[in-house]
Parts: C-alpha cells; sequence; structure tokens
C-alpha cells in the first residue's frame, strides 16, 4: 500500500511540474520564455498586440509599446493568439 502511495505521489509532482513549465500561463515557463527571448512584460505585449489585430476598441498601442521591429511583432502575435487560445481551456 505504501509502494502504492509513494507511486502516486511521485507521479502527482511530476505533473506538477511539467504544469508547471507551460509557457502560455503566467507560472515558471512564462518567466522562462520571457527571459529567453528577452521580451518584458510579454503576456501584456501579446494580448496588446492581438486585440489590435483585431481592432477592439481601447486597445490601441501607445508608442512606447510598439514592437521596434518585425521579429518582436511576430513573437508578440504567436504568443497572443496562441495564449488567448489556451488560457479559457487551461482553466477549464
Amino acid at each position: 500500500m505504501t509502494r502504492m502511495a509513494n507511486g502516486y505521489y511521485a507521479l502527482t509532482n511530476l505533473g506538477m511540474s511539467l504544469l508547471d513549465l507551460l509557457p502560455l500561463v503566467k507560472l515558471d515557463g512564462y518567466w522562462i520564455l520571457s527571459h529567453g527571448l528577452g521580451i518584458a512584460n510579454l503576456r501584456t505585449k501579446a494580448f496588446r498586440a492581438v486585440f489590435q489585430l483585431l481592432r477592439f476598441p481601447g486597445a490601441r498601442l501607445a508608442e512606447a509599446t510598439r514592437p521596434v521591429n518585425h521579429r518582436e511583432r511576430s513573437i508578440l502575435l504567436s504568443y497572443g493568439l496562441a495564449a488567448v487560445l489556451f488560457t479559457p481551456c487551461f482553466w477549464l
């Protein structure tokens, strides 16, 4: 019985560790990705870029927060679209 409980405990810890590495929600994986890409506030900027693309009212980006180059804009849109689609599914 103890061996089976230890197995469940180990499996649960492994699952939680893998879940923590998801970059599409603000867990450790997000901070690793944000730091690796060198983009501070990645999620906020990405959501603004997506909402601007969809032309939601009030989603205009200030000049200071606009992506500087094509690479950053591509990253923000890719990450933003993935996060917008994934986040509701994550919390279900």
